[in-house]
């Protein structure tokens, strides 16, 4: 900003109606400081959010003139445009969006009292004329952008004891939560678990898994699940090598609980295990969650869980619940991305009501997996012969089926209903599934995506055209030849595995019996899927190779890099099923972005271990420096045994005073020192 320009901001008189007028504004500190700063800089809050979350934007555009500014270097976004390249759009440009409607929204209200204060005593602003602003509404406009800069300047100083400011919030939440559940028919769980009122409980639950030799503490009072450790005891934990932090040490403005490492609070994943394991016990049967909690949290939760009831050598959960999300113009609903529509905006709107939002969210992923369930299992033939005598006839269920969706629509097309007859269907088939008629199947499948190609569910294909399903439920008809047999084989040496702790070469030889076809007769199109094939059956054929990995954690290793890298990046994904075959199905949005926000956490989780390394090789190296030898340096002229000074430069006494702090500074010293000899003693 041109620092000769006179500011439009002027200091605000206090004002005994808590409003905005042309006479003044009552505004605490440190708002009215960091919003109302007299001078040249303006309103600190809005520059400042802007450098952090619009870095393309000029940074010193005044609210004023946000609005053009921002629409020049981020027009193509707002429009659903991408900001790199030939990308799809994503999360990135539904954040730019997010922040950019932030601070459109804050700049207009701070431009309108901008405009109120700049009028001289007396005056009163054509465009404000009669017109008074709340302290409630600039705040609804402003504290997204006023809070962030506040928590930054103030945070620090919220004493980690102070609970109740913790809970005050969630609390409001919470009850609006259940309320909302509520509305929807969903039952009141019978008991609710806070990790606030859980924080000793879960000191103690970190306490026993480090007295069980499964985790260790750092210098800074941290403690970190030790995977090593546990792995050599025999518990499996494939997928990544990094320790993750069970209790951290609280950094100013943080909860803290007292610990025996110091104040701390809970690490990311630990009190979930606590809470469950205190109301449960060493066992649950079902455990739920949403599908980007899959890995880490449920793998490490599952890993510290069994760390803590190591004497019980069994599983702590026995089955994984978990579920998919919203997504809005091809991005995660979330609330960091204020993406998202509420239950309770949905319903006061009218347009919905609980049972139409049960609906639309319970089976727009029940048709999801209906219909990639029916193309796996035709296409790989199950129950070809057709002899299969399933206790439910589907063909008795889609006759009955039709005949209700008939008189449903003759009823004023009482959607809702047939929508319910076709879930009811749809559980039926689930129930026969493997044991089902095929043809009858075909048929079930055919009808259903008429049914819901008539409601628009379908697209823009026509309902005398449609096949079966919607669009992204199909395999690709190029990758079937190898993927229903290489996804075999992946089942037979996961259920090999289970057995017993190690695969013999006679089991690998049988598992690997596919054979495999001439590369020079696979077409182009298929070839990708071909070389999978071909580099699976290669790496676990033991006639291939003497260094075959036959443990079971090797084997499972390769089962999930074939799941999760190697299928997953040609878009295909293997869900793994309980007694039953993996269900070969297209990679969905869903899926993309749990994968990307897996690899940024992990990406964030490796730069913090590098940091915390650096850190601690930093601090040990300072340890170089003996305790003894620290003080005798010029600045001193004589010492005691210990190497403490007792006389300064020009041979004057060391005060009381002095001699006390430079005892503390020897004392640290001392620890570090002892620390890097300990060290060096390891290395060799």
């Amino acid at each position: 900003m041109d620092p000769h320009k006179q500011p439009s901001w002027r200091q605000p008189q206090a004002h005994p109606e808590n409003n905005f007028t042309s006479d003044g504004v009552e505004l605490s500190d440190p708002i009215q400081d960091s919003l109302y700063c007299p001078g040249p800089k303006g309103p600190q809050t809005y520059y400042a959010y802007i450098k952090k979350n619009l870095r393309l934007t000029d940074e010193e555009t005044e609210p004023e003139k946000f609005r053009t500014e921002v629409k020049r270097v981020y027009g193509g976004a707002l429009k659903g445009g991408t900001l790199e390249g030939n990308k799809k759009p994503g999360d990135a440009e539904a954040k730019v969006r997010m922040h950019v409607r932030t601070v459109t929204i804050a700049a207009a209200m701070i431009s309108r009292v901008a405009e109120m204060f700049s009028q001289g005593p007396g005056e009163q602003p054509k465009s404000l004329e009669n017109e008074m602003i709340t302290s409630e509404a600039f705040y609804e406009a402003t504290q997204d952008v006023i809070l962030p800069y506040l928590d930054q300047l103030r945070g620090s100083t919220v004493p980690g004891d102070a609970y109740e400011i913790f809970t005050k919030l969630t609390k409001k939440y919470e009850e609006h939560f259940m309320r909302d559940m509520r509305d929807l028919n969903v039952l009141d769980p019978d008991e609710i678990t806070r990790v606030t009122e859980y924080g000793q409980e879960i000191a103690d639950f970190v306490e026993k898994i480090v007295a069980n030799d499964f985790g260790y503490v750092t210098l800074d009072g941290s403690v970190y699940f030790d995977i090593k450790s546990f792995e050599k005891a025999g518990h499996p934990y494939a997928r990544s090598p990094d320790d993750f932090a069970i209790w951290k040490a609280s950094r100013p403005g943080e909860p803290s609980w007292k610990s025996q490492w110091g104040q701390g609070r809970p690490g990311w994943h630990i009190e979930c295990s606590a809470m469950a394991s205190s109301r449960l016990g060493s066992q649950n049967d079902i455990h739920s969650g949403g599908i980007d909690l899959a890995f880490p949290h449920h793998d490490n939760e599952l890993a510290q869980s069994e760390a803590y009831w190591s004497e019980k050598k069994q599983q702590w959960v026995n089955y994984f619940l978990h579920m998919g999300h919203l997504s809005i113009q091809g991005s995660k609903m979330s609330k960091s991305l204020k993406n998202f529509t509420t239950v309770r905006s949905a319903l006061d709107k009218g347009d919905w009501n609980p049972r139409s939002l049960r609906i639309v969210f319970l089976l727009g992923d029940k048709l999801n997996n209906f219909f990639v369930k029916v193309k796996d299992s035709s296409s790989q033939g199950v129950a070809t012969d057709g002899s299969s005598d399933p206790i439910i006839s589907l063909a008795q269920a889609l006759a009955t089926a039709k005949e209700k969706v008939h008189e449903y629509f003759c009823d004023s097309f009482d959607t809702p209903k047939v929508m319910g007859v076709i879930s009811e269907l749809i559980t039926t088939f689930n129930n026969v599934d493997q044991n089902a008629n095929p043809n009858e199947v075909q048929e079930l499948a055919q009808w259903v995506t008429r049914i819901v190609t008539i409601l628009g569910l379908n697209g823009k294909v026509s309902p005398e055209s449609c096949g079966i399903g919607w669009e992204g439920t199909d395999i690709p008809e190029p990758a079937k030849q190898f993927l229903y047999p290489l996804s075999a084989m992946r089942d037979a040496l996961r259920e090999a595995t289970k057995s017993q702790g190690e695969v013999t070469h006679q089991q690998l030889k049988a598992i690997t019996a596919e054979t495999i076809v001439d590369e020079r007769l696979v077409s182009q199109a298929s070839r990708p899927y071909f070389q999978v094939f071909r580099d699976f059956h290669a790496r676990i054929s033991p006639s291939n190779s003497e260094d075959t990995p036959t443990s079971s954690k090797e084997l499972l290793s390769l089962c999930d890099r074939l799941r999760d890298v190697e299928l997953f990046d040609l878009g295909i994904y293997l869900e793994d099923r309980e007694n039953k075959p993996a269900l070969v199905r297209p990679v969905t949005r869903d899926l993309l972005q749990s994968r990307e926000e897996h690899a940024r956490k992990m990406l964030l989780k490796q730069q913090e271990k590098e940091k915390q390394e650096k850190l601690a090789k930093e601090r040990l190296e300072k340890g170089r420096l003996s305790h003894l030898d620290m003080f005798r340096t010029s600045e001193f002229s004589a010492w005691d045994e210990d190497g403490m000074p007792t006389k300064d430069a020009v041979g004057e006494p060391i005060n009381k005073s002095r001699s006390k702090k430079l005892r503390k500074g020897w004392e640290r010293q001392k620890k570090a020192h002892e620390a890097w000899v300990a060290s060096q003693r390891t290395d060799s």
